[in-house]
């Protein structure tokens, strides 16, 4: 997707954040086809709603690596970065919810099965293997400032052989 920046229906914009967006607008929100250059040099070209990328784009980073996605930005902001399959996550991309959870792993229909690591907004983080959305298969969780635990999952909880580690002083 390229945006031709010499259409008349396009407005450049720059804010303080070193951020340029050239593009369509709703009102002051982003809104059709636009391009947003970040102050480090990433870009996505694509499509918005209502200020969120949404639809078919192009992110570009500053190392010149590409990747064309597909965006879906609910209403309570979750945001899912990947392809789809059948209106499902279908990939091995990124969900970011809006309570700040983050998963950044495999997809398949609509639930994060396969290797990815999870981030909780407390600073936990679970690096292993999904199914059907629960931590299942082998895996390390951390939590913050306590214990690592590092070992075999069973629908969200630890069963079977695994190890703990306590953090800090004792």
């Amino acid at each position: 997707m390229k945006i031709v920046e010499d259409d008349e229906s396009f407005k450049e914009k720059s804010y303080s954040n070193g951020g340029v967006y050239i593009g369509k607008f709703k009102g002051k929100l982003f809104h059709g086809i636009g391009k947003y250059t970040w102050s480090n040099g990433t870009i996505y070209e694509g499509d918005w709603v209502d200020g969120k990328r949404t639809g078919k784009g192009l992110m570009i980073w500053p190392s010149g690596i590409k990747y064309e996605c597909e965006f879906l930005t609910k209403l309570n902001d979750d945001v899912y970065v990947g392809k789809f399959n059948r209106k499902l996550f279908h990939d091995n991309k990124k969900y970011k919810w809006s309570n700040r959870t983050i998963y950044e792993g495999d997809w398949v229909d609509g639930a994060m099965t396969g290797k990815g690591v999870m981030i909780w907004p407390s600073g936990t983080k679970y690096e292993g293997e999904f199914y059907e959305s629960y931590l299942h298969g082998r895996g390390t969780l951390t939590r913050e400032n306590s214990c690592v635990y590092t070992g075999d999952w069973r629908m969200d909880a630890n069963r079977g052989i695994g190890q703990v580690v306590h953090l800090g002083s004792v």
